[in-house]
């Protein structure tokens, strides 16, 4: 790290997704990633870390992002075509976790909407995955019944 001169920032703006930023400086120095099946730490989630206020992290990340796009990046010019599809990729993910966490609304059912239109590719393979979960659920109901009567 220190011989391609990278190391953690400590911009105010990055507050929570620091390590987002360092992982982007490490593969922007064609840096190898490995994924290992181990717990190798403990993270403790709890109400008053910094990166549990959803709207104040997602601010952080867009600040990398933006950085990383505007300031780092050197193999596009079209630097909006970027940060668009990484806003996306940001909406999507927050799309995701409010369909988990059941906070349906006008708003995200038009994000809803306007994803689906937009990418006839992920919205098959999301509803694909949604039909299959369906179906299993309905199949393992019926079985269930059967079983039991």
């Amino acid at each position: 790290m220190e011989k391609s001169k990278i190391s953690f920032s400590e911009r105010k703006d990055f507050v929570t997704a620091e390590d987002y930023d360092f992982f982007l400086k490490i593969a922007e120095k064609k840096g190898i990633f490995f994924f290992l099946h181990l717990p190798l730490g403990e993270h403790l989630f709890h109400d008053k870390s910094a990166s549990s206020n959803y709207a104040e992290h997602k601010n952080s990340w867009k600040a990398v992002v933006e950085h990383h796009v505007y300031e780092v990046q050197k193999f596009d010019n079209n630097k909006k075509k970027i940060l668009d599809k990484c806003n996306f990729n940001i909406s999507f993910r927050e799309l995701i976790i409010k369909l988990k966490n059941k906070e349906i609304s006008p708003d995200l059912c038009k994000k809803v909407f306007i994803f689906f239109l937009l990418n006839p590719f992920f919205s098959s393979l999301f509803a694909y995955k949604i039909i299959i979960k369906k179906i299993i659920q309905i199949y393992s109901s019926v079985k269930n019944m059967i079983l039991f009567k």
